[in-house]
């Protein structure tokens, strides 16, 4: 059977023309351009939302219509590409006698609105009064590699830990694969009980979109939160994405479909064409996803399931940390009374600790502490980063707050205490000792188990209250807060170097700085 697949370039339509390819047909696709293809199927250069000349049609046994949009811009309206385009094909098949037509559009649920569903059902009724051989396919939310949807759940969930969503109840989805669309519409064109009855393609299961983000989180093994976001912020953000150019994260349209849900009757489809849907399971997503390119930048400390393994390995550690975690806060709570000299006291009790962590945990140091060009690159730019943050902090306390400095002058006398070209090396070991055991030893396995923002702050929390006896209270603030922000670069990164580099300048511009 030789078929004109009209939309067979898009996420539906090249599924589509395999499916037809692998059961002995011959497609014909329909596209703006007329590129060559790699598996030699033969294209035809048309924009079918302008045109469709009969001479197109000519020796064609069937039609199959896949085109839709998710967003109406300038001339290429839902009533241009879901009516006319229908219309068109119609006019152009009676002319060329070519009587079988598949048409594909959308589940129609009962609380469905809008200028896509309205136009949708306006194309099937063109279909309906076309006095041709039609059936009417209603995919619900189809998922597959290189789609829309869970393409995009996918990257949000990569990029960040949260995922806002419509909050109160939404519609139940019913998520298809693909490829079983793709069976549907071969089987239509070769199954004559086809003729004239309209079919929902549908999974087999119904979510809302809540469970399916966690289902996308567990496929990647990203841990991700779902809270609640009015849903008249939603909308307005929908309709600011419309009118930015290029593919919009999310449409008014879709957005509806999600709070409308997306699910029919497989029944019939499975009767009269044996369609036997596949779940969208872990499996699955997991699959898809290894298609799916970067959307932004990721935002989480632990950026993908390789990562967070090699996470809980280090927490493998975690039964050593019983009594090295006292160990260390014992230890330099105790210092004081051990070694009078700051600066001594550090270096001494520091580095005697980073060897008893060497020698006694098994954390992967050598990569760790791996001195790359990223790792020194992103330390020397965090570090630039806290500096300066610093700088804004100590100037509005300044201003506000002056007692709550009134002790950096003495913090930073520390600076002649010892002769410039001993301090900066003694500075240097104890930044590098502090990053074996605060960040490596004790961050690092914590975050493998509880996770790496609970980690990370406990370890800002533990390495704060090690420095209880070393100075003024603005000093264990900051131990809090760097402490924290270098625990969570170190998981980041997984280098100890980019955090010892960021560390090291740190302190270096407090005791020298400006």
């Amino acid at each position: 059977m030789k078929v004109v697949v009209a939309g067979g370039t898009g996420f539906i339509g090249r599924h589509v023309v395999a499916a037809l390819v692998e059961h002995g047909h011959t497609p014909v696709v329909l596209s703006r351009s007329a590129s060559a293809r790699s598996d030699g199927v033969a294209t035809v250069a048309l924009d079918a939302v302008r045109e469709c000349p009969p001479d197109v049609l000519a020796g064609a046994d069937a039609v199959v219509n896949l085109v839709g949009i998710k967003i109406s811009r300038g001339t290429n309206t839902f009533a241009a590409t879901h009516v006319d385009v229908p219309r068109g094909l119609v006019a152009a098949m009676t002319a060329a006698q070519v009587r079988r037509l598949v048409h594909v559009s959308v589940v129609q649920t009962g609380n469905a609105s809008g200028a896509y569903h309205a136009t949708k059902r306006a194309g099937e009724a063109v279909v309906r009064e076309s006095g041709l051989d039609w059936t009417i396919l209603r995919p619900a939310l189809v998922c597959g590699p290189g789609d829309d949807a869970i393409t995009r759940l996918v990257q949000f969930v990569r990029a960040a830990p949260v995922f806002p969503v419509p909050s109160g109840t939404t519609g139940p989805l019913q998520l298809v694969d693909v490829r079983d669309v793709a069976l549907a519409i071969v089987r239509a064109l070769e199954r004559p009980i086809a003729i004239g009855r309209t079919y929902d393609v549908v999974g087999p299961e119904r979510i809302d979109l809540r469970t399916l983000a966690h289902r996308v989180g567990e496929a990647l093994a990203l841990p991700v939160v779902t809270p609640p976001l009015p849903r008249g912020l939603m909308r307005a953000a929908a309709a600011v994405l419309e009118r930015l150019p290029g593919d919009p994260l999310l449409t008014t349209s879709q957005l509806g479909m999600l709070l409308d849900g997306l699910h029919g009757d497989g029944t019939a489809a499975r009767d009269d064409l044996g369609i036997v849907p596949r779940p969208v399971d872990c499996a699955s997503i997991a699959s898809w996803a290894a298609r799916a390119p970067a959307l932004l930048p990721s935002l989480r400390l632990v950026v993908d399931a390789e990562h967070g393994a090699w996470l809980r390995r280090c927490a493998q550690v975690l039964g050593g940390l019983g009594w090295f975690v006292p160990l260390a806060i014992g230890l330099l709570l105790a210092g004081p009374w051990i070694i009078a000299d700051v600066w001594l006291r550090m270096v001494v009790l520091e580095a005697a600790l980073a060897v008893i962590a060497v020698l006694a945990l098994p954390l992967p140091w050598a990569e760790l502490w791996r001195p790359r060009i990223a790792a020194l690159v992103t330390g020397a730019i965090v570090g630039a980063a806290t500096w300066g943050l610093a700088l804004a902090v100590i100037a509005t306390l300044e201003r506000a707050a002056p007692g709550a400095i009134a002790a950096l002058p003495a913090m930073r006398a520390w600076a002649g205490a010892w002769p410039l070209a001993l301090a900066v090396p003694m500075l240097v070991v104890v930044v590098a000792a502090e990053e074996v055991v605060w960040r490596s030893a004790i961050a690092l396995p914590l975050a493998g188990r509880i996770g790496p923002v609970q980690g990370s702050i406990v370890a800002g929390l533990l390495f704060a209250l090690a420095h209880v006896t070393m100075g003024p209270p603005i000093l264990l603030v900051a131990a809090v807060l760097a402490g924290t922000g270098w625990a969570a670069l170190t998981i980041r990164t997984r280098s100890a170097f980019a955090t010892f580099i960021a560390h090291l300048g740190w302190d270096a511009a407090l005791i020298w700085g400006p």
